[in-house]
């Protein structure tokens, strides 16, 4: 497990499926789910090195950065954060909350259409009949 050409210095998860729903309580789960699977991972990690018996490795592993969420799941991430006692800095990554658009209003994420950017100028990569969105 050791490279001269790469260096470990996170763990990175994003939890897509949040964007498939609205529930409040199935947000909360997604959130807890994702960050346990990291914490899971990095337990898993630290005993595979540990068997190694590769000390500075291992004392690495500690500091590793952990970077989750979507932005439908952004503050669910950032609440359970404080709950689980990370050792490690937590940073989420709401990918579009700067700027919003319907998905969010749908989800949750942003309270009301106001919520979202004026304009956005791009293509259209896809059309949604079942949704009346493109």
């Amino acid at each position: 497990m050791s490279s001269s050409a790469v260096s470990l210095q996170g763990l990175y998860s994003h939890c897509g499926h949040a964007y498939d729903t609205s529930d409040v309580d199935e947000l909360d789960d997604i959130a807890q789910k994702d960050l346990t699977m990291l914490l899971k991972f990095k337990q898993d990690l630290k005993k595979r090195v540990s068997a190694e018996g590769n000390a500075e490795h291992l004392s690495r592993i500690d500091l590793l950065d952990f970077s989750v969420g979507s932005t439908p799941s952004l503050f669910h991430h950032r609440n359970l954060s404080s709950d689980l006692n990370l050792e490690s800095q937590l940073e989420v990554h709401p990918g579009n909350h700067t700027f919003y658009d319907r998905q969010q209003v749908w989800s949750g994420a942003a309270q009301d259409e106001s919520c979202l950017a004026g304009r956005v100028l791009t293509r259209v990569i896809g059309h949604y009949e079942d949704r009346n969105t493109l």
